[in-house]
């Protein structure tokens, strides 16, 4: 009885600790006014600042970002604002 007990409430306790599970995600966004090779620098760091970026590749050439990121950390939005603010604006390509 006592075990069936404690593996009851072991299963129980993830469930009811209302935390949500991080989950790995990627994002590829379009990245406007990269015209220089300086550009794609300033666009990974500004993704790379942003809390629970683990990951980018930036493309001048494609005009592209790739951010993988830890989705109870970060957002697309806030990957969106973050190269906006550094004078880039982007959007996730759908």
């Amino acid at each position: 009885m006592m075990i069936r007990l404690i593996g009851a409430t072991l299963v129980a306790l993830p469930l009811a600790s209302g935390g949500a599970l991080a989950a790995e995600r990627t994002v590829r966004l379009t990245v406007e006014n990269m015209t220089c090779a300086t550009c794609p620098i300033v666009v990974e760091r500004s993704l790379k600042a942003v809390p629970g970026v683990d990951d980018v590749t930036v493309s001048m050439a494609e005009k592209s970002a790739i951010a993988t990121f830890d989705d109870t950390k970060a957002t697309v939005p806030a990957l969106v604002d973050a190269t906006t603010q550094a004078g880039f604006p982007s959007a996730q390509q759908r």
